[in-house]
């Protein structure tokens, strides 16, 4: 039997980047106990990178970067195994994505779900523990790797569920980490939810979401538990001045959605049960960030106000007439025309050799659906 602690977005950025195994250090001994229980697994939202020139914006509204030291913060908190499959990765560039992957390596900490091309982003990581091998893989958004290029495989891509059956033939448990959605809200796309029952069927024994910033709910299908949003673990948006930056420009806002801190600063911590081939039990542990984006576990009424809403969450999965699919629905089109409306064609002919049909099909639906 192997334990597995899975938690959502970690990134030491912004004033956590000053003193990052300080900030690590604030956890408190409860929630570290809970951390160093098992295989801890984390969503890095970070490039962990010495180079950033003063005043290098990076690419995005929100560039996230953090100091190779950043791996003494991991090791304190028991991190042995990342997800890299994120949209913050190629926020400063190739080399920071190799500066990423050196750091790590030398630090002795797994990480998997991107790379410098499509076969290093595309490999599985696996750890072998108390007899069991598990196995790690993950997708992205739309940051798609090429022979020179690196990124991460977006989660709807026609490789990716080969990728997820190939891992599971090779290992004993496979872990599949996504990191997709719109950001605030609580339901995944449409997307989202056909991609990771998809994995579920190719022999994902876990599937752990990331990238929303929120709790969303849970579903059981073909024996595997997907966590479509597990939220924040370690980031620095809520206080005042970052979190109203944030917000203003977040495409939930822009649509409307009011977006409140508490919504953000809700997480679960998974504490998953291995106990062979196909056989996990999973149980979520509420926490709290507090206003520097550090995480406390959640007590008393918190914890049964975080654990009410994941069920309520959780239980519209077996009603697909409710009334918030309808308005899931109509938000993710909301988005996508958004997002079709903000590429300009100048910008589709300068990456004209990088299109695929997919990207096609996106763009369209965006434009006319």
């Amino acid at each position: 039997m192997v334990n597995l602690v899975a938690v959502g977005d970690m990134a030491f950025t912004g004033p956590l980047a000053k003193d990052p195994a300080a900030v690590a250090e604030r956890i408190r001994p409860e929630l570290l106990a809970v951390l160093r229980s098992g295989v801890l697994l984390a969503n890095l939202e970070c490039v962990l990178y010495d180079d950033v020139a003063p005043g290098q914006k990076g690419l995005g509204n929100s560039p996230m970067h953090s100091p190779t030291r950043t791996v003494d913060a991991l090791k304190h908190l028991g991190v042995q195994v990342v997800s890299l499959a994120n949209n913050h990765i190629r926020d400063f560039g190739r080399d920071a994505v190799r500066s990423t992957l050196r750091a790590l390596d030398e630090a002795g900490i797994v990480h998997f779900g991107a790379g410098l091309d499509f076969d290093q982003a595309s490999r599985p990581a696996f750890l072998d523990r108390d007899g069991l091998r598990l196995g790690f893989v993950g997708f992205g958004s739309s940051q798609y790797p090429g022979k020179d290029r690196e990124g991460t495989i977006p989660l709807e891509d026609r490789q990716a569920r080969k990728i997820v059956a190939r891992a599971a033939g090779d290992c004993d448990f496979l872990v599949v980490c996504i990191h997709d959605g719109i950001e605030a809200f609580d339901y995944p796309m449409r997307s989202t939810v056909k991609a990771a029952r998809a994995f579920a069927r190719a022999g994902a024994g876990l599937v752990v979401g990331s990238h929303p910033h929120c709790i969303q709910g849970v579903e059981r299908r073909d024996g595997t538990d997907i966590f479509y949003s597990v939220g924040n673990f370690l980031i620095p948006m809520f206080s005042p001045e970052p979190f109203e930056r944030w917000r203003v420009q977040t495409a939930l806002t822009l649509m409307g959605f009011e977006i409140t801190m508490r919504q953000l600063a809700e997480a679960i911590v998974l504490e998953a049960r291995i106990e062979g081939p196909g056989r996990c039990q999973v149980a979520p542990r509420p926490v709290l960030l507090d206003e520097e984006g550090v995480p406390h576990l959640a007590t008393g009424e918190d914890e049964r106000t975080i654990l009410a809403r994941l069920a309520e969450l959780s239980a519209k999965f077996g009603d697909p007439s409710a009334a918030q699919w309808r308005r899931r629905d109509e938000t993710e089109r909301k988005f996508l025309r958004m997002a079709a409306n903000s590429v300009s064609w100048l910008h589709v002919l300068k990456n004209i050799k990088r299109l695929r049909p997919r990207h096609i099909k996106a763009y369209l639906k965006g434009r006319f659906g």
